[in-house]
């Protein structure tokens, strides 16, 4: 099967488990960004073809692991993997995987800085994420999803670590989330 039952004798999916490796993947790569920082006491980390390439590399094994070894549907649609159902086929749907998620990572980066906005969106996003990911594990019947609640509660982690930046970061702002924060909760 697609579950991983150990860890304290829990059950958890692997597609769960890829989506945690991959926000700890480019989480490390912020990391490395923000660490040049700090050490050289400069406002340059890792060069923009270093970072990029890194995220690239993220979500690439994400994308080839979750094609291997989770239930993954290859189709593109807008409501339910079958409709419209076009199929983009395994190398397609890699490429779409590994564009989506170093796009929104660098999306993300961009908007962190300003006072919350990237904390705040992110809430929102993470919410909604995370009453979708519930209500495919309570439906069943009608949403082939496997993994859904790994999901929601990765979706609902995330949601929480973005408000409790939020609050602790309420105006005037303290602290910037950096490219630790920023490249992880994009990834997620």
């Amino acid at each position: 099967g697609y579950a991983v039952n150990d860890f304290y004798h829990g059950i958890y999916t692997r597609s769960g488990l890829f989506v945690l490796l991959a926000i700890l993947g480019a989480a490390l790569i912020g990391l490395a960004d923000d660490w040049i920082k700090v050490v050289r006491e400069r406002n340059l980390g890792l060069n923009k073809r270093t970072k990029m390439f890194g995220l690239l590399v993220v979500s690439a094994i994400f994308a080839i692991m979750m094609l291997e070894h989770a239930p993954t549907h290859t189709e593109l649609s807008f409501t339910r993997f079958d409709n419209p159902g076009l199929n983009l086929g395994q190398t397609l749907w890699v490429i779409w995987a590994v564009l989506l998620i170093s796009g929104s990572a660098n999306a993300v980066n961009l908007t962190d800085g300003l006072d919350g906005l990237a904390a705040g969106a992110a809430t929102f996003c993470y919410g909604a994420f995370g009453v979708i990911a519930f209500w495919q594990f309570r439906y069943p019947e009608t949403y082939d999803v496997p993994h859904a609640l790994d999901l929601a509660v990765v979706a609902a982690a995330m949601a929480g670590g973005c408000l409790g930046f939020l609050w602790w970061n309420a105006a005037p702002a303290r602290i910037f989330m950096g490219d630790t924060g920023s490249l992880a909760i994009g990834t997620g």
